[in-house]
């Protein structure tokens, strides 16, 4: 019956994910079926029990530790389970009685684990590419999964012709096709650690350098590597402690951030292969710890956006990558309430604003030299609301939701940033 239900409720699962390897998902997703069941399921009761009574789970001490806020005092017994840099020796062996606990809990369900597992794996399709990725004229970018592995492959291919990106292109993969040219294995990457994860993956505008985002402690911070696409050999030292957040503005310029005390992304930074990183040069700090900083490219690649947002505030600087100055400049305002998001296409900047007055939030553009000139393309409306919008050469595709259903709607943009309506797409549920 457990086979059934589990059967019937994870279908054909998605290719496995590089931040968490499968036998660790599928158990997480075991475990969670067993403690929903009933405590008098017959067995719960016949085996987990039985294991249960052969030791008692580990009880954390209480040591009250005063806390005050805002002229509010409270008392945390377990404050002194806290410990940012995982390294105090009690703690560590809390954690380990725990899982030695749970281990025992579990040990006379080792065989219907094994059983799940090898049922659910058997839905995956293991040997799988995701959708190829053309980046000009020069390569598909894709990644491969294998048959056995729990990490992907990060490959390119050419692309044979010269001839312009068309909704029609195809990768070619036959045996006259261009070779497949791995750049990283994460496999081989993952060798030797307990955990792996690869959160960012950004070719540099030539398409020589690769730079990524790698954790090996599942903490989320990361090391940010930079190889040389063809023969994977590092370019320079690693960038230490920074967040998943990493961009190119120059073929030999990376741009990313980095995190306070408290784990907040707080700083925007700016890196010149081959120099130290303590010579980086900072392009903004958030001091407000309300604040989380974020970056994105735009869809152009002509543009780097840095998003400070709170609970309901969002506003965003944008980096000309095309100025020698690589300075950030502001682009929305600082304006407490007003949500906003950018983007950009052609001579004009495109922004979704949400307000507590336009709670579902309204499209306008501005002109590049002048951004205080906004332009709103789709106005607020109380029963629609803008999820997102991708933009494309001649058209902007909109996703949004109403009456409870999402639907993209593709609107054709004039030169002038006029727009009209060509089409909706209701997505079926």
């Amino acid at each position: 019956m457990l086979l059934l239900r589990v059967g019937l409720a994870v279908g054909r699962l998605p290719p496995p994910q590089p931040c968490l390897s499968r036998h660790r998902a599928l158990l997480l997703v075991i475990l969670s079926l067993f403690f929903r069941r009933s405590p008098h399921h017959s067995f719960w009761r016949c085996n987990i029990s039985s294991s249960a009574a052969l030791r008692a789970p580990p009880v954390a001490n209480k040591v009250p530790r005063e806390l005050e806020e805002h002229g509010d005092v409270r008392i945390d017994d377990y404050y002194w389970i806290r410990d940012d840099n995982r390294s105090d020796p009690t703690v560590l062996a809390h954690l380990r009685a725990e899982n030695d606990y749970t281990a025992a809990l579990m040990s006379d369900a080792k065989e219907l684990e094994g059983e799940i597992f090898a049922e659910m794996r058997a839905r995956i399709k293991e040997d799988d590419i995701e959708v190829p990725i053309r980046v000009g004229n020069y390569y598909y970018y894709y990644e491969r999964t294998l048959t056995g592995k729990e990490y992907a492959q990060h490959c390119r291919r050419l692309v044979p012709t010269d001839g312009p990106i068309t909704v029609h292109d195809v990768m070619p993969t036959g045996s006259d096709a261009p070779a497949e040219h791995i750049i990283l294995d994460e496999n081989v990457k993952a060798e030797g650690h307990d955990y792996y994860s690869i959160e960012a993956f950004e070719v540099s505008p030539s398409g020589k350098l690769v730079a990524y985002a790698e954790d090996t402690k599942g903490d989320e911070i990361y090391t940010v590597f930079v190889i040389d696409a063809e023969s994977g050999q590092y370019v320079g030292q690693p960038l230490k402690g920074t967040t998943s957040d990493i961009g190119w503005a120059g073929d030999d310029i990376l741009v990313y951030i980095t995190m306070d005390s408290i784990f907040r992304s707080d700083k925007v930074w700016l890196h010149n292969l081959g120099s130290n990183q303590s010579h980086d040069i900072c392009l903004y700090h958030e001091k407000d710890d309300k604040f989380s900083l974020g970056l994105q490219a735009s869809e152009s690649e002509q543009y780097l956006f840095v998003q400070s947002g709170s609970a309901d505030t969002n506003f965003v600087f944008y980096l000309d990558l095309s100025n020698q100055s690589k300075e950030l400049v502001a682009l929305t305002p600082r304006v407490y309430g007003i949500d906003t998001a950018a983007s950009h296409r052609g001579n004009h900047f495109y922004i979704t604003r949400r307000s507590e007055e336009f709670y579902n939030s309204e499209l306008v553009a501005c002109p590049l030299d002048n951004i205080a000139d906004t332009t709103v393309l789709i106005p607020h409306r109380g029963s629609v609301k803008i999820q997102g919008i991708q933009l494309f050469e001649n058209h902007i595709a909109v996703y949004e939701r109403e009456n409870g259903l999402p639907k993209h709607m593709q609107w054709n943009v004039g030169h002038r940033s006029s727009i009209q309506m060509l089409f909706v797409f209701i997505i079926a549920q």
